[in-house]
């Protein structure tokens, strides 16, 4: 007779070697070869511990199943020689509204 902590490590190593498996609670029964209320049993720890997730059309299926999202800062090089004409022309541009003379037209 196999323990909950056995079938807990049999059912999250199922659902780690194949990502985007959902089993509905049958499957999982015939999967393990348990009865209704140990499977049941089961999948609820395994919602509590946040590793299965119930989907809206009755499956079960890994939390972390899909890809991960990842925080990282973007590095944006700005090559200052490049934009340093186009500043020249927007300071020109707000020095001759400010003196009250029409801004150049847009390159």
């Amino acid at each position: 007779m196999r323990t909950i902590q056995d079938l807990l490590t049999r059912l999250r190593s199922e659902f780690l070697e194949m990502p985007c498996l959902c089993l509905t609670s049958e499957q999982v029964q015939h999967l393990c070869g348990i009865e209704r209320t140990i499977c049941q049993m089961v999948l609820d720890t395994l919602i509590d511990e946040r590793f299965l997730c119930l989907t809206p059309d009755g499956r079960y299926a890994c939390v972390t199943s899909g890809p991960r999202p990842v925080q990282a800062k973007a590095y944006i090089r700005i090559d200052t020689r490049a934009n340093a004409g186009q500043r020249a022309r927007l300071d020109a541009a707000q020095g001759q509204q400010a003196r009250g003379l029409p801004a150049p037209f847009p390159r």
